[in-house]
């Protein structure tokens, strides 16, 4: 697969710029996380040519930007960057905890679906990640960047599904959270504010396109 130059050209912007970011705050760890995300995730993404680990790294990129909202933002940016390492890559919870510590391997374990073969219970998936202060701000921004991405993409039928679960799932896990962890309320209404106008969008979208479906 050959990259086009506008895809290539982004990836690699995006890329320095965390490296330059992530360095000037002296977050070692965070760098450490970027290099372990860059090399495991090598493939391409569901359009057949943006890089498998463009997706992490945009992820971090607006958790960085709340950073100053955190109540752990180096920990939160590690695992954005990691956040889908053990359930693509079998890398073990214990690895990460060993090179990132516990608070990034539990927000790892809690957004991880499937490990090893087995399938975590979304209830289980969810309820983890709305008791955890960095899962709880990692998710949205990981589900940010997936509805952002999907347009042209996915099916109608899976953007209804990924629509579906924010509404049904996330924005409920990131209300809970709130309640958890007020410190970091700017940062959740960000991700709810984010969140419901992606909804919105693509529910607009799809009542002119796919009326059948919205």
């Amino acid at each position: 697969m050959t990259y086009g130059a506008d895809v290539l050209g982004d990836f690699y912007k995006r890329r320095n710029a965390l490296r330059h970011l992530l360095l000037g705050r002296g977050w070692f760890d965070a760098s450490k996380a970027l290099e372990m995300a860059l090399e495991y995730h090598r493939g391409v993404r569901k359009d057949g040519e943006t890089p498998e680990v463009a997706h992490p790294i945009a992820v971090a990129l607006w958790v960085w930007t709340l950073s100053p909202q955190l109540l752990h933002p180096q920990e939160s940016v590690c695992t954005a960057l990691l956040h889908d390492i053990c359930e693509d890559h079998n890398v073990s919870f214990e690895e990460i905890e060993n090179r990132f510590g516990p608070l990034v391997a539990q927000a790892v374990r809690a957004m991880t679906k499937e490990y090893r073969g087995r399938k975590i219970p979304e209830d289980q998936v969810f309820d983890a990640i709305s008791r955890c202060p960095v899962a709880s701000i990692v998710k949205p921004g990981d589900r940010l960047n997936n509805q952002d991405s999907m347009l042209g993409v996915f099916s109608p039928e899976k953007m209804v599904a990924y629509v579906t679960e924010t509404e049904e799932l996330i924005l409920p896990a990131i209300k809970r959270a709130r309640r958890r962890f007020p410190e970091q309320e700017p940062a959740y209404q960000n991700a709810k504010l984010g969140l419901e106008s992606q909804v919105h969008m693509v529910q607009g979208l799809l009542s002119i396109h796919s009326p059948e479906l919205a």
